[in-house]
């Protein structure tokens, strides 16, 4: 039994970023097998969702249909594809038996091309790939375990503090119990918007889709509905993929979609990924300049934009108000000038938050810790130390995934390939300290 209270490595994030970096860990510790009388490296994982492997992307939190926003060869690594081909009838049994008829679907749809293994230009849905991580990371887990190279823990719970020590950290959780590590990896994803107009899914406003997996928007367009006894305009805040996704949710779900009036896409661009606003289909599918975006959730909302379902305007939001009618009252600065907007339901898809500007307790604190946590000029991060993954103002403290994200380095590592080369050389950085004793920091 690993021992929580004193662990080797601390991994905060149980999602793709921090699983890489745990595996490739693993890997080098596999490679390089055992002197006698090594002790096994302890490392524990703390994911708040309990997703080791999946995290919210490719997770319970993300509905089954969702899928990759670029065609496989182009965002995922070769050994997933040859996977995914390979286990072509234990994907077709999951899909059968998945409560989820879009994963199903998607399945049959592409039987041809996942006999033949030719599936470099599908867009694959996301809760595979999340499946295929979270597979290798136990298998590698179960490996290591066996031949004595390493103890892994996972730890179900939200990490809301972590205190610098001269040797080490103190990781405190929001359940009150803490343990103490030798290195410390800070995986824990986007860091979450501020709800800076302090409205709730009761009043029509989803602040959070992937915070209860889209049942607060399902909730709320079927409660609101029976209330206002018509069909719902809908407005989305933000035109980032999150937005998209909201739109494909909708149109594959038709108990809720024949309940929506209209979908005003609200965005200081006024458009969606893929430039569906651009003009035609086929224009929107190949436009350039715009973020990508799966063929389907293009093809769907390119088709809702010809048919006057969804509409957009390019507007910042500057306030939202709830009034006695039950309906949201949104002010807007245009281009033009103030624009004044109405909705029954708002989705707020504005992306993430800011180090500065956020909910979240473990940033806050962090952020209060100045000395060892420095807001980077994004404001999206942490300040790291040169041509490095860390932390300038604490030893052996790491970050990956989208808290690298600032100007100094090439980062910008939500896609796959980006987080399995970060997590490469962060594996290869924490396998090395991990080795000595005691642990060193490489300035």
């Amino acid at each position: 039994m690993i021992n929580l209270n004193h662990a080797d490595l601390v991994v905060a994030g149980g999602g793709l970023s921090g699983s890489r970096v745990v595996i490739h860990v693993l890997n080098r510790l596999l490679e390089a097998g055992k002197e006698t009388g090594e002790k096994p490296i302890e490392i524990v994982m703390i994911d708040r969702f309990g997703e080791f492997g999946r995290g919210i992307p490719y997770g319970k939190q993300s509905p089954s249909g969702f899928l990759l926003i670029e065609p496989a060869a182009q965002s995922t690594p070769k050994e997933f594809r040859d996977w995914l081909s390979l286990h072509y009838k234990e994907l077709v049994h999951e899909g059968v038996h998945h409560e989820d008829r879009l994963l199903q679907a998607w399945i049959f749809r592409y039987k041809e091309q996942l006999e033949s293994g030719q599936v470099d230009e599908l867009y694959v849905p996301r809760k595979l790939f999340g499946f295929y991580v979270e597979r290798l990371l136990r298998q590698t887990v179960q490996l290591a375990e066996e031949r004595n190279l390493a103890k892994v823990g996972f730890v179900t719970g939200e990490v809301t503090d972590v205190e610098p020590e001269d040797s080490g950290f103190t990781i405190r959780l929001a359940d009150d119990s803490s343990f103490h590590s030798r290195a410390f990896v800070l995986a824990t994803g986007c860091i979450p918007r501020s709800n800076s107009f302090g409205l709730s899914v009761d009043e029509g406003y989803i602040h959070d889709l992937y915070e209860d997996a889209y049942a607060g928007l399902e909730q709320a367009v079927a409660k609101r509905a029976k209330a206002f006894d018509r069909k719902l305009d809908i407005l989305i805040a933000g035109s980032n993929a999150s937005a998209i996704e909201a739109i494909y949710f909708l149109s594959n779900r038709s108990e809720l979609l024949s309940a929506v009036r209209s979908i005003n896409v609200v965005s200081s661009s006024g458009y969606l990924p893929g430039g569906v606003f651009e003009g035609e289909e086929n224009e929107a599918l190949t436009s350039g300049g715009q973020r990508p975006s799966a063929r389907e959730y293009i093809e769907i909302a390119a088709r809702f934009v010809v048919e006057g379902l969804v509409t957009a305007t390019q507007a910042k939001i500057t306030h939202i108000d709830s009034k006695a009618d039950g309906r949201l009252y949104i002010e807007t600065d245009g281009h033009e000038g103030k624009i004044e907007l109405t909705a029954d339901i708002l989705v707020n898809c504005t992306g993430a938050g800011r180090v500065n500007r956020t909910d979240s307790p473990l940033i806050s604190n962090l952020r209060a810790r100045e000395n060892h946590f420095k807001m980077n000029a994004s404001l999206r991060g942490f300040q790291l130390r040169s041509n490095s993954y860390e932390l300038e103002g604490a030893d052996n403290g790491f970050v990956i995934g989208p808290l690298l994200n600032q100007d100094a380095l090439e980062t910008h590592v939500e896609s796959i390939l980006a987080v399995y080369r970060v997590a490469e050389e962060l594996g290869n950085v924490l396998y090395q300290r991990l080795s000595e004793t005691p642990m060193a920091s490489k300035r």
